[in-house]
């Protein structure tokens, strides 16, 4: 069969019509209300024959040509006209969703691509139920339904992209009714693939991530797989923004008066989005519940593990942890434990102990909330850790005579010297306040540490040696 041709004007062939109707007959004139007889809004309904259109176009009966035309008009439709377009296509999902041929699905992507989501209530519900419908006749078109979803959570237009979200998220739920688990799988995929690059905008990068967080409250067990998202961009961000360049950004936008580096303003406000997640996740009536927060930590603690710990050179994605324990003594402990755990198994790698044990030393040192006596405790702990380890070498090699130093060897054994050092010289008016501490600490046996014959003031850095012997 020949293919048809699109006609949009009288001609004198009659035989080469298509169903479509003339184009300059579709047109219609509508006032708009309280505007005079000058003021018209053009609309442009759908042809009475798009149906029988439609069924030409699934069999790859069409032109070419007139599959752009009929692209065109639709890129340019807005307001009511795309309502009853969308309208219209609902009304023939059927042939939509049959998938026969190229140009069906060419046309299909292209109707995925409409901009939709700024304009208005009743274009963003006939989206909805037409996009919901076609995704329920195929869900082949799922990928591409979710994949035009997501960019829309980037940014654009500043006025317009509050409702540009809102419109968008209602369209995901909608989606995930009719295919729960394809819509998840595949939204979860989706915001990986088209996180922004670091070095976007802010704003943009701002936008997407807080539209990221608010799917993790609606997309079904989420939660775990978008944080681990969330803080792996996040230690990405902050692995490429050295401390120095953070603190000379903030020294221009404070006294030259230039605008805050793009990169530490997007590392800024993820921060505080991130702050604000963990606070609304773990909060009931600004009190801090249990039983609400329990999932959210063990999420965090998990990422710890995988995620934050083996970085190297980052320097304020571990405030997060720093700020969640802080809401809770129980979380405080635990995250030490958690550290105390990894630095304790001799099975873990040596750099992996050693990085636990300095965030111990650091918590330690710098968590105003950490009490005195979960101080004492830990000190304790780790001294005893250390004597033993002393002990055991000994034993096993009949003892030394000299000093000796093999930083290989016994890392893990150096960073808890130096932990001991860098807390005490931190706290050390408080652990030398009353006679009974002084006591405790008389009783963990430094000076056994320090005349060792592993001499781990001569490898502990020089600044925290100094500061302890002071």
């Amino acid at each position: 069969m020949d293919k048809r041709k699109l006609v949009t004007g009288g001609g004198d062939d009659q035989s080469t019509k298509t169903p479509v109707k003339n184009l300059a007959g579709i047109l219609k004139t509508e006032k708009t209300p309280g505007s005079g007889n000058n003021n018209k809004s053009v609309t442009f309904p759908p042809p009475e024959e798009l149906g029988q259109t439609l069924k030409l176009v699934a069999q790859g009966q069409f032109d070419e040509g007139d599959v752009s035309v009929v692209i065109g008009l639709l890129e340019s439709l807005r307001g009511p006209s795309l309502v009853m377009w969308l309208e219209e296509l609902q009304a023939n999902i059927t042939v939509l969703g049959s998938h026969k041929s190229e140009q069906m699905e060419g046309l299909v992507m292209e109707l995925l691509k409409l901009r939709w989501a700024d304009q208005g209530k009743a274009v963003a519900v006939a989206y909805k139920s037409f996009l919901v419908n076609l995704v329920s006749a195929n869900t082949r078109y799922t990928r591409a339904a979710v994949q035009s979803l997501i960019g829309n959570f980037k940014g654009g237009v500043k006025e317009s992209d509050s409702d540009v979200f809102r419109n968008t998220h209602e369209v995901l739920k909608g989606l995930l009714t009719v295919s729960p688990v394809g819509a998840r799988d595949e939204i979860l995929q989706q915001i990986n693939l088209k996180f922004p690059f670091y070095k976007m905008p802010a704003y943009r990068q701002v936008c997407y991530i807080s539209a990221v967080v608010e799917m993790s409250g609606y997309v079904a067990d989420s939660r775990e797989r978008v944080l681990c998202l969330l803080m792996e961009r996040l230690v990405k961000l902050d692995a490429h923004l050295s401390r120095e360049l953070i603190d000379e950004a903030y020294r221009a936008r404070d006294y030259e008066g230039v605008e805050l580096n793009n990169q530490a303003l997007a590392l800024d406000l993820f921060m505080k989005l991130m702050f604000t997640y963990i606070y609304g996740e773990t909060h009931v009536l600004e009190e801090y519940n249990h039983d609400k927060a329990a999932p959210v930590v063990d999420c965090f603690m998990k990422i710890f593990s995988t995620h934050v710990l083996p970085t190297f050179n980052i320097v304020h994605t571990q405030f997060i942890y720093l700020y969640l324990s802080s809401m809770s003594p129980t979380v405080c402990s635990r995250f030490l434990l958690e550290n105390w755990r990894i630095f304790s198994n001799p099975n873990t790698p040596s750099i992996l102990r050693q990085t636990a044990m300095s965030y111990i030393a650091s918590f330690l040192s710098r968590a105003t909330f950490a009490s005195v006596s979960l101080v004492m405790t830990y000190l304790d702990r780790i001294s005893s850790w250390a004597l033993t380890y002393i002990r055991t070498r000994e034993t096993q090699t009949g003892g030394f005579d000299f000093m000796y130093t093999d930083l290989n060897h016994h890392g893990p054994f150096y960073s808890a010297c130096q932990a001991i050092f860098y807390v005490f010289a931190f706290r050390h008016t408080e652990l030398t306040a009353t006679q009974a501490r002084m006591k405790t600490l008389q009783g963990m046996s430094w000076q056994s540490l320090i005349t060792s014959h592993l001499n781990p003031l001569r490898v502990c850095l020089p600044g925290v040696v100094r500061n302890f012997s002071s």
